[in-house]
């Protein structure tokens, strides 16, 4: 099982909406998928919770203290991805969260005020010490302020993924009518960009599990030299 983090420690990132839509394409794409709601404001819960039985993602309540133990039961249960939505503006809570995670996923404006503000999660980052990607969210669809904003990111040394979510009405529209995009417009613009998204995030995990294979020899032949000498 893999942990998806969605972190910002601003609020107003998109991380729910991104969040949601990062599961709901995992779950069309195959896989067992699980978001836990971290956040004191619970939208994500609550977007679940009035939606009717049965539909997927499914959603769980789970504030930072007992996130661990339901990571344990989602592993236990097979679930093969579990996607984290968590709080702005509270770092200790961060710190918490982000130690569980296998990538962190850091959604951003590309606005000044927004760049700017990601100096408090460069700082989580640093702390844990995992990998991350930068993910441009809420972009114009023309213009160069997204292009502009991928340079500002490489200053506080993260990594931004090539798939953007671009501001398109759909996106601001389909949780109202409690859907995910894939149901409120499953072949629409958002709904191709949000898979493209979770197949890059799947594709980082597939390569980092074939250089960990690789590695595992090497590994062995020096535990096998040293134990011979």
């Amino acid at each position: 099982m893999k942990t998806i983090v969605v972190m910002s420690q601003k609020g107003g990132a998109g991380k729910t909406t991104l969040a949601i839509n990062l599961a709901a394409a995992a779950i069309k794409s195959g896989f067992h998928t699980v978001l836990a709601d971290t956040d004191p404001q619970q939208s994500a819960y609550n977007w679940y919770k009035d939606r009717q039985d049965g539909l997927e993602p499914d959603v769980i309540s789970s504030f930072p203290d007992r996130l661990g133990e339901n990571q344990d039961l989602a592993r236990q249960a097979g679930v093969d991805y579990f996607i984290v939505d968590t709080p702005p503006n509270a770092s200790e809570y961060a710190i918490r969260v982000a130690k569980l995670a296998d990538l962190i996923i850091i959604p951003t404006k590309p606005s000044c005020f927004d760049l700017v503000a990601l100096e408090r999660t460069v700082t989580v980052l640093e702390t844990v010490n995992k990998p991350a990607f930068a993910v441009l969210n809420e972009c114009p669809t023309y213009g160069s302020e997204a292009d502009d904003a991928e340079e500002a990111l490489l200053q506080y040394g993260l990594t931004t993924l090539p798939n953007r979510i671009h501001n398109r009405a759909s996106i601001r529209r389909h949780t109202t009518p409690l859907q995910t995009i894939f149901e409120y417009e499953p072949e629409g613009k958002a709904a191709v960009e949000f898979s493209a998204l979770f197949k890059a995030i799947a594709l980082h995990f597939l390569r980092e599990h074939q250089a960990q294979r690789k590695l595992q020899p090497r590994k062995e032949a020096v535990l096998q030299h040293v134990q011979s000498q």
